[in-house]
């Protein structure tokens, strides 16, 4: 079931709560079928109400059922939510993508950018050349990586400037 199938079935479910819940159900079920995938929660939602809520298949290997509140580890996924939530404040006209990422998160307004280390092993660092903007951090173009990403970023990370991981 691909999802344009799967938001299909669902639109179709809008007319009623029964067939709602009957649509999304088969789909989330069909799904843990064909994939092998050991569960699926759904949830509709207004912005006033829920329309529909279900939980399908088992959290682990011990066949504890999924619950329509189950929490799950989602990781890297977060930043795709991140995205979405942010896109939707610049469709309001909130932020715009091309300003200053620290107009609202000050810790972004002066950064330092990592050249190189000195015979000492001290980080020799220079200003930012252009501000971080939305954008940047939206498609991961804003310079900031992960120790494991690059050989210099964990060549002495206690003596190089904390960014807070929420920045990242």
């Amino acid at each position: 079931m691909n999802r344009r199938q799967f938001l299909g079935a669902a639109a179709a479910g809008v007319a009623s709560r029964v067939s709602l819940a009957e649509g999304i159900g088969d789909v989330l079920q069909t799904g843990i079928a064909l994939r092998k995938i050991p569960c699926a929660v759904g949830v509709v939602a207004t912005g006033t109400k829920i329309l529909y809520s279900g939980a399908f298949g088992v959290r682990d290997d011990g066949g504890t059922p999924v619950k329509a509140d189950s929490i799950f580890g989602i990781a890297s996924m977060t930043k795709a939510i991140t995205t979405v939530a942010a896109m939707q404040l610049v469709e309001q006209g909130k932020v715009k993508l091309d300003e200053p990422a620290g107009k609202y998160l000050p810790q972004l307004t002066k950064l330092e950018v990592l050249e190189s280390f000195d015979a000492q092993g001290k980080p020799v660092l220079r200003p930012a050349k252009m501000p971080v903007t939305l954008k940047h951090l939206l498609t991961h173009t804003s310079g900031f990586c992960y120790d494991i990403w690059d050989e210099k970023m964990s060549h002495t990370p206690s003596r190089l400037p904390s960014v807070p991981p929420s920045s990242r």
